[in-house]
């Protein structure tokens, strides 16, 4: 049995038109970066942000400490930041698993700091009404301001 292993059927034109990457090879000698995004608003410190998708990736079990986890600011967007936490792995066989954990633990970290989270496309109207923070209820959240 191979865990996290998927086959992958690529048509010929595609295959012959690109490049091929063997992941299994590559993380063997290069490691194998991961990376996912999160937009978040303007008000949030982008230091905090940084804290925050670093810790996510502290906790992912298949994520190396070297290299270590760094984040970008991808984007300067109308409403809100795009960051991208990248990551390495040297487990390409569970890497479907290991972005997984990674997303989970970004929900969690955010979540948790009640720092929400506006991604892909997420509009905000600040008329009065509760924050979209997962977990808590509006009556909850208005109890803790």
């Amino acid at each position: 049995m191979f865990r996290g292993f998927h086959p992958t059927w690529a048509a010929n034109g595609a295959v012959l038109a690109g490049a091929v990457k063997n992941f299994s090879e590559l993380a063997a000698s290069e490691r194998l970066i991961l990376h996912t995004t999160v937009s978040i608003g303007y008000e949030v410190d982008w230091r905090r942000v940084h804290e925050l998708l670093l810790s996510a990736a502290a906790k992912t079990s298949r994520v190396l400490d070297e290299p270590s986890p760094f984040v970008r600011q991808e984007r300067l967007n109308d409403f809100c930041v795009t960051y991208e936490l990248n990551a390495y792995t040297d487990e390409p066989s569970m890497m479907s698993v290991t972005y997984s954990e990674l997303r989970q633990n970004v929900l969690e970290a955010f979540n948790q700091a009640e720092v929400e989270i506006l991604s892909p496309h997420y509009r905000a109207v600040r008329n009065g009404d509760p924050s979209t923070i997962s977990g808590r209820s509006p009556s909850e959240l208005e109890e803790h301001g």
